[in-house]
Order: C-alpha cells, then sequence, then structure tokens
C-alpha cells in the first residue's frame, strides 16, 4: 500500500477523532525512553481542543469497575501507563471496538449510553500495556526527542486551537477507511 508520513497520520487522527467523533480509531500509545517529548503537551493540548469531551485518568480508573469519569468521552489519555495485565489490555481493546458501554457510577444505579470514547497512553515504558504483535488496534509509536525545548509550547499551542481547527476543517484526509479502526 501507500506509505504515509506519520506526521499526515497523526492529522488524520485528530481531524477524524473532532469531524467524525464516533468513527472507532486506533488505541494511540506514546511511549519514549527520554523525558521532555512532549507527550503530555500533547495530551493537554487535546484537553484544551476538546474541552468537556475529553479527560486525564489514572491507571486505577482504567482497572475499576466504575467508569463514569470516561464513558461519555470522545478521549480518555492515560499519562505514566502502566496496564500490564493481559485482562486490562483485554478490556481496553474490547472497550475501543464497542458500540454501548454500561455507565457504572458510585452509588447510583447502572445505564447504557452509546459509547466512541478513544483510548491514548503515554509512557517512557514500551511495555505500558500488554500487547502482541497481532494487536491491530493498537497504534504504538516511539516519540523521538524535541531537538529543542520551549518552555511556552502549550501556551503557543492553545492560542493556534482557531487556526488549527479551520486547518483541519478544510484539510483532506491522507487516508482511507480500511478496517473497523479506520488505520
Amino acid at each position: 500500500g501507500q506509505i504515509i508520513d506519520e506526521w499526515e497520520l497523526g492529522l488524520d487522527y485528530l481531524q477524524l477523532m473532532l469531524m467524525n467523533p464516533t468513527q472507532r480509531l486506533p488505541i494511540l500509545c506514546l511511549y519514549s525512553n527520554e523525558n521532555n517529548t512532549g507527550k503530555s503537551t500533547f495530551g493537554n493540548f487535546q484537553l484544551q481542543l476538546l474541552g468537556d469531551n475529553a479527560v486525564k485518568v489514572g491507571n486505577n480508573d482504567l482497572t475499576s469497575d466504575f467508569n463514569e469519569t470516561y464513558a461519555g468521552k470522545v478521549l480518555a489519555f492515560c499519562e505514566e501507563t502502566l496496564l500490564e495485565r493481559k485482562k486490562d489490555s483485554e478490556r481496553i481493546k474490547d472497550m475501543s471496538t464497542a458500540k454501548y458501554i454500561t455507565v457504572n457510577p458510585k452509588g447510583q444505579r447502572q445505564f447504557t449510553i452509546d459509547f466512541f470514547c478513544k483510548f491514548q497512553f503515554y509512557s517512557n515504558n514500551i511495555r505500558m500495556i500488554y500487547v502482541t504483535e497481532y494487536d491491530e488496534r493498537y497504534w504504538v509509536r516511539q516519540v523521538p526527542k524535541a531537538s529543542k525545548d520551549d518552555p511556552h509550547l502549550e501556551e503557543k499551542m492553545t492560542k493556534e486551537i482557531p487556526a488549527f481547527l479551520h486547518f483541519l476543517q478544510r484539510r483532506e484526509l491522507a487516508t482511507k477507511e480500511e478496517s473497523r479502526m479506520w488505520m
């Protein structure tokens, strides 16, 4: 098939998440042995981009029976991910393709809603989650260290959100829907 630059794939991922939020997308796993690669900045940028449709979760949120934190969101991302148990990985894989989810809030009755949350995991450890080479639902990417440190990058990115949204609304996708997870 056609070779597409990773930058374009990343833009497609964001564009689909924003413009077609019910589209299933791969579980994005970003890792780097080094610090200061921009993983947290990327997560924080998406929080700004998606507002209340995104949430930062912890490892405990993903292994708990109580899932109200992310049940109605477009994006849930976890930093310093460490979900080594196969059981946790299988649960997340199942949720990544589920059409509905039973919301289990603490101290309240369960109810079912449409579910289209995308999961993203960031870590300095490639073994952050149990993944085999045959798992097509995961998109594992190694993040290179930035060539230059900019302590104001997040602030600059936030100011550019209106222009970035304008760009994405007019951009042609580099990929086509080829599987249930698009890419």
